[in-house]
């Protein structure tokens, strides 16, 4: 296609006074991500408070489609990849490694057995990957990081298509089939009290965007080959 652009990335930030805190700013190949704004056409980031990145991977599968590389970047953590990746390819901002702790120990340790317990669960059961995908988080000790990353549109709509049916299925078991987005986000905060305590709540009802982010680096490591680290 004449007019595919070679890379978009898209820099996520969660409040206006970022852009200047930060210095974010669009080029050619950097667009900024309101992921607070919830004007028209923006509806899904009311989820924002829960699903935090995540909101915006979604909207940018369902808008993006004049361009053959696409990242993601927070708005604390960007970077431009000095090549860019073929399909089967991945440039990545950063890999935790945990040492003796398991990815799933961490996550266990920070945002409860009990979440831990229905992700493994979900995925191993999701598709003939499953296992692998569960095993990498039970016994794995490395973590792609942040939900940063730049990889062809071709490979994130595989990505994508994966993980939202499967963390729909682990919200089902997690605070059940809400009504609306404003009753989804009651159950997260509610689920996030009772696991937590009220004073942590504002951070533990982002339960299901700390499982996405161990689900996308299992997925990444399964499928894709890791040709840069930024740091």
């Amino acid at each position: 296609m004449a007019d595919m652009k070679p890379l978009t990335i898209w820099t996520v930030y969660h409040d206006d006074a970022q852009i200047a805190e930060y210095g974010l700013k669009e080029t050619e190949t950097r667009k900024l991500y309101a992921n607070h704004h919830t004007d028209a056409g923006h509806e899904v980031n009311v989820l924002n408070p829960a699903w935090s990145e995540l909101t915006a991977m979604f909207w940018i599968w369902w808008n993006t489609t004049d361009t053959r590389c696409i990242g993601i970047n927070h708005y604390r953590r960007q970077f431009e990849p000095k090549r860019l990746p073929n399909n089967g390819e991945v440039c990545i901002y950063q890999m935790y490694d945990w040492g003796k702790e398991t990815v799933a120990e961490q996550f266990a340790r920070h945002h409860g057995k009990n979440a831990l317990d229905v992700m493994i669960d979900c995925v191993g059961n999701h598709d003939d990957k499953g296992e692998w995908y569960a095993d990498n988080i039970l016994y794995g000790h490395q973590l792609v990081g942040n939900c940063c990353f730049v990889m062809t549109t071709k490979d994130y709509d595989r990505m994508v298509e994966w993980l939202f049916p499967l963390l729909k299925k682990i919200r089902r078991r997690l605070i059940g089939d809400p009504e609306s987005q404003e009753d989804e986000l009651k159950r997260w905060r509610d689920y996030a009290v009772k696991h937590f305590g009220e004073e942590h709540a504002d951070y533990h009802m982002r339960c299901i965007s700390f499982i996405g982010e161990r689900l996308i680096s299992a997925w990444i490591m399964k499928n894709l080959t890791i040709i840069e680290t930024a740091r």
